[in-house]
Order: C-alpha cells, then sequence, then structure tokens
C-alpha cells in the first residue's frame, strides 16, 4: 500500500543540499518541515529555514506546499497558487515541467524517523541537483 502523507504528520529536521551546475554554487537550507493535517483530505507542508551559501551569507526561506487527497488515486502535492506540483508516490520516478525546464525527482522512505526528496532539474534557465532530508529523533 502507498505511503499517505498522514503517515509522517508532525515536526522534521531539514536539511537540504542544492548543487547549482551552472555557477558551480554549493548551497545548504537547514530548519524544520512540519507536515500538519488540514481538513480531509488535505495536508499543509511549511518549511521554514536559512539557506547559506559557501561563501558564508546567509537568508531565511520558506515555502509552504499543498498535499492534497485525489479520490482513490493517492495524493498530490501543489503549489502555493494551487497548481499541481508533483504526485505523492513513493520510489517511484515524479516529474514535473515548469516552462520548459523539467524537474525529474523521487521520494524515498528510509524508516519511520527518515525521509527524503531528491530533484534533478534541467532546461534552458535552470541545472541542478537538490537533495533534501527529513529526519526526526526516535522516540
Amino acid at each position: 500500500m502507498p505511503l499517505s502523507p498522514l503517515e509522517l504528520l508532525g515536526s522534521w529536521s531539514l536539511d537540504r543540499r542544492i548543487e547549482d551546475h551552472r555557477s558551480g554554487a554549493l548551497l545548504r537550507v537547514t530548519g524544520t518541515t512540519v507536515l500538519e493535517r488540514t481538513g480531509v483530505g488535505e495536508v499543509r507542508w511549511q518549511e521554514e529555514g536559512r539557506l547559506e551559501r559557501a561563501d558564508g551569507h546567509r537568508a531565511p526561506v520558506s515555502r509552504v506546499l499543498r498535499i492534497l487527497r485525489a479520490g482513490d488515486d493517492g495524493w498530490s502535492v501543489h503549489l502555493p497558487d494551487g497548481a499541481p506540483f508533483h504526485r505523492w508516490e513513493v520510489d517511484a520516478p515524479l516529474v514535473h515541467l515548469c516552462g520548459r525546464d523539467v524537474y525529474r525527482g523521487r521520494l524515498e522512505l528510509s524508516g519511520a524517523f527518515r525521509w527524503s526528496l531528491t530533484w534533478q532539474v534541467t532546461g534552458p534557465a535552470k541545472d541542478y541537483r537538490s537533495t533534501s532530508v527529513l529526519s526526526r529523533p526516535a522516540p
């Protein structure tokens, strides 16, 4: 049975590494991700953190996504404006088209206390790899 986002509700430590292949920059985001049920068939995905560049520059970052139940067809992740982003599927290829740029990703579960989301983004405007690891301590 596919993993529901309802099984991951709560607060997670976020550690994201972004490798920009065009500029050679390495960026890191550390912070918190909270998955919170906000209604029947709806989960709010909120990230708050700090972006740090290799040169020491730091800036606050945040984003909010919505995960919606798609009937009997599972779940889907939506951008803040309501546009679909990607399906919520574990260990399956994820694809999102953003203009002429293509996001190819994978959501993986590494046990009850760790999961990750990796994106390889390519196209005329973007060329980077983003790996987010979400974890929480065992009880």
